[in-house]
């Protein structure tokens, strides 16, 4: 840990995926310990539904970034995409009505909604969008996520053209 974090000392975003079950919660929470032990506010996220955060913590944090017990730097945070989600559902609403009204169709948008929004992407789209509004909004030293199994967040990324560090290239 010493040699990777000396070598990128400007490091803001980690990011754990693994196939195998618990083994990201280990790594993740080994790396977020030594960081919180460094002096730095430490944020560890999970983006993934499945392994829960309180459980590993023994502590409600679902919802909010909360303060580790035992510890002065390291917060956790389950992220809660219900209200993302529905601020997306409703616009999408919108635009359909919108464009109902124009084509002279007489049905509602809340089925077109709802057929849209089943698929599993939506929710990691959301997932994706608090995430970075988590990144814009500065507040920690270092952020760790914790992402699903699916690395569809990743390719956002790939997409994007962030390096692990968070810089653009």
């Amino acid at each position: 840990m010493k040699t990777f974090t000396s070598e990128h000392p400007n490091l803001k975003y980690a990011f754990f995926w693994w196939q195998r079950r618990g083994r990201k919660n280990r790594h993740g929470w080994r790396y977020c310990v030594w960081y919180a032990n460094q002096g730095k506010k430490t944020l560890l996220t999970s983006t993934n539904p499945v392994h829960s955060l309180s459980s590993l913590l023994d502590q409600n944090v679902y919802g909010k970034p909360t303060l580790v017990n035992g510890t002065t730097n390291l917060f956790a945070y389950e992220i809660d995409t219900a209200q993302t989600i529905e601020r997306s559902k409703n616009e999408i609403r919108e635009k359909i009505n919108w464009f109902l009204k124009f084509a002279d169709i007489p049905t509602k948008a809340d089925e077109f909604v709802e057929s849209a929004t089943m698929n599993p992407a939506f929710e990691e789209s959301a997932m994706f969008e608090n995430m970075i509004d988590l990144m814009f909004q500065d507040e920690y030293d270092i952020y760790v996520f914790e992402l699903p199994q699916q690395l569809m967040l990743v390719d956002y990324w790939a997409c994007q053209k962030f390096t692990l560090s968070g810089s653009t290239r």
